[in-house]
């Protein structure tokens, strides 16, 4: 390896990473944030993210939910903008384990289960906790409204084109927000939407208790990270509640270009270094020291973690740790440490550390990994929840498998690159799988 190739790797990651920084500065207020699996029945189960204002409170509270099959990650700056209002924020994306033939009704549930805990957090104000989220969770954020009126203090509805009809007015404060180049919620549908909501009394006005509010250059994607979006919808939120604003506070900036750059920075960062080393190790231990190869790998794995938390987790889908799936870590790690003698054996024996072996046992982790774990956990078939799931799997696949053919050229040998597999595996597979 030229020494040119590993210094331009480790300078161009460098740039990157600290131009990135300097392009996304945020300023925050203190808070806390828990990660949590609640189980409403037998069958249900949610994950969500509770961030907590600093202080004892009680604190107003809001539930937002994500876009169907988005990952609440994506809704950070959502999270954000409310903790930073002064609320509880209890961020979620979709619950599990419900087979049954009511999609709309059983989501309502869920995110009534959710209020009913929330209100038995001692910090949480009872009577003033509001309903939102984005998409498929902002129509879901109207049938609560419908069914339990008296429970909530409002609704805050991006972009949710699908209100219950035919069910009168719906007396409660309420934010309908868009982009103007949202195709699938359009600015016109979102006066259809409040026409309804005001059960089609006033045709061509806005009732006083709904606040409409469009975002210019904006489409259904980047209403979930759009900052003047929030940041009226905070505001909103914050008037609904009687709480004071503040506007003392920045947002991250988030857009497309910035995220790639930071992606390829970090990585291209981390394989320079994982390039350095692995010149160093060669030129100095050669082959007869297996425990320091060994060990060096766990560092890469490290590294490698970091990488993904800084980009992929940090904003398409949180990856954990989750403290509460630490049985699925272990069996994970059972299953690809059988898989991994195996291999081992076989590419000593007969192939000799050719690529094709890495594909094989990537793919074998996976398929056996959610094959055995099937057997107790409902894992949704090929429909739309199934999809989701087949989808993480293919990012985590698809990326291991680059960053293992880029291990393979810089010299790791096999039983390096398979510890950082299964480790890779072990934190990531379980994340894709449901919660129970």
């Amino acid at each position: 390896m030229n020494n040119k190739i590993i210094f331009t790797f480790i300078f161009i990651g460098l740039l990157g990473c600290i131009t990135s920084v300097f392009l996304n500065q945020t300023y925050l207020n203190s808070y806390q944030v828990q990660e949590l699996k609640l189980v409403y029945t037998e069958e249900v189960v949610d994950q969500v993210s509770l961030f907590k204002p600093k202080g004892e409170g009680p604190f107003p509270g809001i539930i937002f939910g994500t876009g169907a099959g988005a990952d609440r990650s994506l809704y950070r700056n959502w999270a954000h903008g409310f903790v930073n209002q002064g609320f509880v924020v209890v961020m979620r994306s979709s619950s599990y384990g419900r087979k049954n033939e009511r999609p709309w009704i059983d989501a309502r549930d869920d995110i009534i289960n959710t209020l009913d805990y929330m209100k038995k957090l001692e910090y949480v104000k009872k009577d003033s906790i509001l309903i939102g989220g984005h998409s498929a969770s902002a129509n879901l954020a109207y049938w609560v409204g419908y069914e339990i009126p008296e429970d909530i203090s409002g609704i805050v509805a991006i972009a949710g084109r699908f209100p219950p009809e035919n069910l009168g007015k719906l007396n409660t404060a309420i934010f309908l927000g868009t982009g103007t180049k949202d195709k699938l919620v359009t600015p016109d549908k979102l006066y259809e939407v409040a026409n309804i909501l005001d059960g089609n009394k006033n045709k061509g006005t806005i009732p006083e208790n709904i606040e409409v509010y469009t975002v210019d250059n904006t489409n259904h994607l980047q209403e979930s990270w759009n900052n003047e979006l929030i940041n009226e919808a905070t505001m909103f939120a914050a008037k609904t509640v009687d709480s004071d604003f503040n506007d003392e506070y920045v947002l991250e900036k988030i857009t497309f270009w910035k995220l790639i750059m930071k992606f390829f920075s970090i990585f291209l960062l981390i394989i320079g270094i994982i390039m350095w080393l692995q010149k160093y190790l060669i030129n100095n231990y050669k082959k007869d020291n297996k425990l320091i190869h060994i060990g060096i790998s766990f560092v890469y794995f490290y590294l490698f973690s970091i990488a993904w938390s800084n980009t992929i987790s940090k904003y398409i889908f949180y990856s954990g740790p989750f403290s509460y799936k630490w049985p699925k870590y272990l069996i994970a790690l059972l299953i690809v440490t059988i898989i991994g003698v195996i291999y081992f054996y076989i590419a000593q024996k007969f192939i000799k550390n050719n690529f094709l072996i890495d594909l094989l046992y990537i793919t074998s982790s996976i398929i056996i990994t959610f094959k055995v774990f099937s057997y107790w956990i409902y894992i949704p078939p090929y429909s739309y929840g199934g999809s989701i799931i087949f989808f993480k799997g293919l990012i985590i696949a698809f990326l291991i498998m680059i960053f293992g053919f880029i291990l393979k050229k810089i010299n790791l040998y096999f039983y390096q690159r398979l510890i950082i597999y299964g480790l890779s595996f072990v934190w990531l597979l379980t994340v894709v799988l449901p919660p129970k």
